[in-house]
């Protein structure tokens, strides 16, 4: 038996126990697979087992749990698993083709009655699924998962892994750069209006505060309006009403000072930018037309933009990255002299973090994060998806040409598909295409043990060596290394092939690690 039936056999084995344990499992239930104890011929060890499952989770075929906000957590002994059924039965079918023999002379008999020239080889599997119908069908089942919580504290950990997934997979944030692109399109008048705007609010400040500057004028309310002015445009300071409102206002204080003195001049002056009553007050501005326009057509987006896939989207866009490391956010917005803009992320985090750590706190006020309301966010966006995803894949079929009327090109090793790491600047560059890592990651910290030779960029690597590598330590639990690993190499799979268009640098297991040998290494 080769190394490759051998395998399929023992894939075959365990999807029919886990669909035997399917069978006895409630709807809406994770299966519950139980890992063996014992070891011994004709047993899968059970690392290998454990690989298995997570190919299949990487197949799309099911999920282990793994959330300690997602009861019940997988642990060494017990995986427990949802099972998304369609990509499932995809998966479980192939593979009872391949390895079942009754089924495979079935097969094989309905093909010669049908006078197929080919009939299929038993290590062959036929009629794949394809990628989008895969994305499509684990998407559906978390969102379905996320929609039928409830209870606030494991709606909001789900949705995370819902969101999430759109920041991973390469198909899906192509969707996020289509739903960028639907915000961008819709918001463009409003976008053209604000230009136009600060254009002419900086116009009239600059002739204003020239013509205070020459006449002199020491006006308390002027000078304040002048230099916050200023700050604004440094953004040392921020307006409630946002920077348009609070640089509008200022030049507003500078007109009203102007009227105030009830100077002949002044007031001349002040009529340039503004309708003044008889009795010498303002009556309108008039230095904006533009600003007018402006705060129309934004009332006109805050009607329509809840309904719109793009608002979803920025919503749990925030959402994401407050859940995922609010510390840093608050200190951004500080640092960049935001201070109101810090409060807010600060007071959403702390609502967050409130239902996640303290979900029946009797003294909690939920402002933002409402279930209701972020599940309506969620299903826009998961419409949006879906209906996106479903064109795409459509489109991608009908571009399939007759593999019968293909020449076959001349085989020529490419100079494009080679690698290398810069590590003073922490650049990967695959197929002349660069991708600037942020320093001292995991990431980086990988890449650098693997480009240090060319024998080393060649070799396969076991997970746990790789995880010593990085972390500087042999005092680890062998699974969660793994893993980490696992989840590493999957990460920078999915961040290459969006950069570049190349799939599967990385060739990677539960166990092992090496670098697809597509990819020639090139010292830098």
């Amino acid at each position: 038996m080769t190394p490759e039936e051998k395998f399929n056999q023992q894939v075959w084995e365990i999807l029919q126990d886990i669909k035997e344990e399917t069978l006895a499992t409630q709807n809406d239930k994770p299966v519950k697979y139980k890992m063996p104890h014992v070891a011994g011929a004709g047993i899968i060890p059970r690392d290998r087992r454990e690989g298995i499952i997570f190919k299949l989770q990487e197949l799309g075929a099911l999920r282990v749990r793994e959330s300690p906000f997602e009861p019940p957590v997988s642990t060494n002994d017990v995986l427990y698993l949802d099972i998304y059924p369609s990509t499932f039965e995809t998966v479980y079918t192939k593979y009872q083709k391949i390895c079942d023999v009754t089924t495979y002379l079935n097969e094989y008999q309905r093909n010669i009655y049908e006078g197929k020239e080919n009939p299929p080889e038993f290590s062959q599997l036929d009629n794949p699924v394809s990628e989008v119908s895969l994305l499509v069908e684990q998407i559906d089942a978390i969102y379905k998962r996320v929609k039928e919580t409830a209870e606030p504290k494991f709606f909001f950990s789900n949705l995370f892994e819902y969101v999430d997934g759109y920041f991973r997979e390469g198909l899906l944030r192509g969707v996020v750069r289509a739903l960028n692109d639907l915000g961008n399109t819709e918001t463009t008048k409003l976008k053209q209006l604000e230009k136009l705007a600060y254009s002419e609010i900086d116009k009239a400040f600059q002739k204003l505060s020239v013509y205070c500057s020459k006449a002199g004028i020491k006006n308390a309310i002027i000078t304040g309006a002048i230099k916050n002015y200023h700050s604004y445009e440094k953004g040392t300071i921020e307006s409630t009403e946002g920077p348009l409102s609070g640089r509008i206002g200022e030049v507003e204080d500078i007109i009203r000072g102007l009227v105030a003195t009830k100077n002949t001049e002044h007031l001349k002056i002040a009529q340039q930018y503004a309708e003044l009553t008889p009795d010498g007050f303002v009556r309108k501005y008039i230095f904006s037309p533009s600003y007018e326009g402006h705060k129309q057509e934004k009332l006109k987006q805050e009607r329509l933009r809840e309904t719109r896939p793009w608002f979803s989207w920025d919503k749990l866009f925030t959402f994401h990255r407050l859940y995922i490391d609010h510390e840093s956010v608050y200190k951004q917005y500080m640092e960049s002299g935001k201070p109101l803009t810090a409060l807010s992320a600060g007071m959403l985090s702390d609502e967050l973090n409130t239902i996640l750590t303290k979900p029946h706190d009797p003294n909690h006020y939920i402002r933002e994060f409402h279930v209701e309301t972020y599940k309506n966010y969620m299903e826009r966006v998961h419409l949006y998806a879906k209906e996106l995803l479903l064109k795409f894949d459509e489109h991608e079929r009908k571009q399939v040409p007759d593999e019968s009327t293909i020449k076959q090109p001349t085989v020529v090793e490419s100079s494009s598909d080679t690698w290398s790491f810069d590590t003073r600047t922490n650049t990967l560059t695959v197929a002349n295409k660069t991708i600037k890592l942020k320093s001292n990651t995991n990431r980086t910290e990988l890449l650098k043990i693997l480009s240090k030779n060319k024998n080393i960029a060649k070799q396969e690597w076991q997970s746990v060596e790789l995880y010593e590598a990085i972390s500087g330590s042999n005092d680890y639990d062998t699974k969660q290394a793994q893993r980490k690993i696992y989840y590493l190499c999957r990460d920078l799979n999915a961040v290459i092939a969006s950069k570049t268009g190349k799939q599967n640098f990385f060739i990677y297991s539960m166990m092992t690690v090496n670098i697809n040998s597509d990819f020639l290494f090139h010292k830098k």
